[in-house]
């Protein structure tokens, strides 16, 4: 497992999942065209013979790789004497049986690794069309509120522009780490507070 094997991989698995769409696609609209000239037949009475049609196995390319080399000794650990060919035999295939589950399991981690990056990247595509915007303009809201909170009141020294800013500033970072898992946040016990009372009415209509 490398670097280069790594992107290489990354690129090429997403290639074949849109060529896999793409061809699927193709597929939708050959059995639709079947379909309705099978249906065509049959109302003027003819026989239908299903078109024959192959379609090309779509599928990754093999992992980039480069050769790693060993020198496997044998040691009698200090006892004068020699090792017999079953005895070699059973080493020599002993090693290579480990060759072959080293190679499959980098085979396996990759694979796993390139899959979860295209995860991740499915995700952030998901995120940013439907719901980036939308945490966004709340953030926005929150600096807003938090700024006119701090206001001061008629006759008092208005705040500076500088003022205002460290207030957005503050109230966006206090907001943003509440997002995660915080339970000695003030922010995430409100949340939690609020998310168990909703609860707690929601049920009380129900029974009603």
């Amino acid at each position: 497992m490398f670097e280069d094997a790594f992107d290489e991989a990354v690129l090429n698995y997403a290639d074949v999942a849109l060529q896999k769409h793409e061809q699927q696609v193709k597929k939708n609209e050959w059995e639709e065209q079947q379909a309705e000239e099978r249906l065509a037949k049959e109302e003027n009475g003819e026989d239908y013979s299903p078109e024959e049609k192959v379609w090309e196995e779509v599928k990754p390319a093999p992992f980039k790789t480069k050769k790693v080399q060993y020198v496997v000794c044998l040691n009698t650990m200090g006892k004068d004497r020699k090792y017999n060919e079953d005895q070699r035999l059973y080493a020599l295939r002993t090693v290579q049986m480990f060759r072959d589950r080293w190679e499959a399991l980098e085979k396996e981690n990759l694979e796993n690794d390139v899959l979860a990056k295209l995860g991740r990247q499915e995700y952030d595509k998901v995120y940013k069309e439907h719901y980036e915007a939308q945490d966004q303009s709340e953030l926005e809201k929150i600096v807003e509120d938090a700024i006119a909170n701090h206001m001061p009141a008629e006759g008092e020294e208005n705040i500076s522009d500088g003022e205002k800013a460290m207030v957005g500033h503050k109230s966006k970072f206090l907001k943003v780490l509440s997002t995660f898992y915080a339970p000695n946040q003030a922010a995430h016990r409100a949340k939690q507070e609020r998310l168990e009372k909703e609860k707690l009415k929601s049920a009380g209509g129900d029974r009603a």
